[in-house]
């Protein structure tokens, strides 16, 4: 199922009206305003639409598990992010795609796996990981 929602929402993005309102509203809201873009609506399709692919998360969960604890997902966060932005999605918005943070979520995925495998504790990977965040954004700011 993720494989295929990836697959439909990069193709939303990368070739609809819709894909390229999100990322004018991302990179400038008020270009975007000036140009005649909804932004609130934009703003309030997104989160509905994560809120649903969310929902659809946990109903898939509890088909799987059979239950679920309400704090299934709580501090992956930080990896989230790291995997989004190792991707090459920047921080203050209007770049990146679906694909991208796929993979960079896969090099993140990787990399935690290696500490595991290695026995370092969780809190010095979340360390690496959060050093990893800034060395990528400190690269990403020297080369724009």
């Amino acid at each position: 199922w993720a494989t295929l929602l990836m697959f439909v929402f990069g193709l939303i993005l990368q070739y609809t009206k819709f894909g390229n309102h999100v990322y004018a509203t991302g990179d400038d809201e008020e270009a975007s305003r000036l140009n005649g873009i909804d932004i609130e609506k934009i703003k309030i399709t997104n989160f509905v639409l994560t809120s649903t692919l969310a929902a659809f998360a946990g109903i898939l969960s509890v088909a799987y598990f059979g239950s679920i604890f309400s704090a299934v997902g709580r501090g992956i966060e930080l990896t989230i992010i790291a995997g989004v932005i190792i991707g090459g999605t920047n921080l203050f918005g209007g770049e990146g795609s679906i694909s991208s943070a796929f993979l960079g979520m896969l090099v993140v995925g990787f990399i935690q796996t290696l500490l595991v495998i290695n026995n370092v504790a969780v809190e010095i990977g979340d360390l690496f990981t959060g050093a990893i965040i800034i060395l990528v954004v400190i690269i990403d700011s020297l080369l724009r």
